[in-house]
């Protein structure tokens, strides 16, 4: 369903990620927002996951979330992103959706790439063999590059 442009497949992908009582069915609607063939609801869209991160949505559908964010690029999601900086359950997904956003100038670029700098260190803890922390690891290493780069050109670094 994530490649199909259907505009009721996006009403349904909303309607569920709203209202489903499932985290399981909330979560996995949302990470189908995210996906560029439902850009017809976007504005909806980062209203609803906007509301799910600042209300007592469940850890997996507030991931889905914020994955699909990040995807989206909505500018209007960064304040709810960054209050979640801190969350000891979200806030490694909420430090790298943030990081995405580089090109908006709505956030603190020296708060996210100490962030990054943090969550890092945290991955470098892990075992080598543990695949899923060497990927996150290296695309929070890519976005601190890329954030560094650009305090750096700013002459804020």
């Amino acid at each position: 369903l994530d490649g199909v442009e259907d505009p009721a497949v996006s009403a349904l992908a909303l309607k569920l990620f709203k209202k489903d009582k499932s985290a399981r069915v909330s979560a996995a609607a949302g990470y189908l927002l995210g996906k560029p063939a439902h850009a017809g609801v976007k504005a909806e869209a980062t209203a609803a996951m906007v509301a799910a991160l600042e209300g007592d949505a469940p850890t997996p559908v507030k991931r889905a979330a914020i994955q699909s964010l990040a995807k989206l690029e909505h500018a209007a999601a960064v304040p709810a992103l960054i209050k979640l900086l801190d969350d000891p359950l979200v806030g490694a997904n909420a430090i790298m959706a943030v990081a995405a956003f580089d090109r908006h100038k709505t956030y603190d670029p020296v708060k996210v790439a100490k962030a990054l700098e943090a969550l890092i260190a945290t991955l470098d803890k892990t075992a080598a063999s543990d695949r899923a922390a060497g990927m996150a690891r290296d695309l929070a290493t890519r976005h601190l590059k890329r954030i560094n780069l650009k305090l750096k050109a700013a002459g804020k670094k």
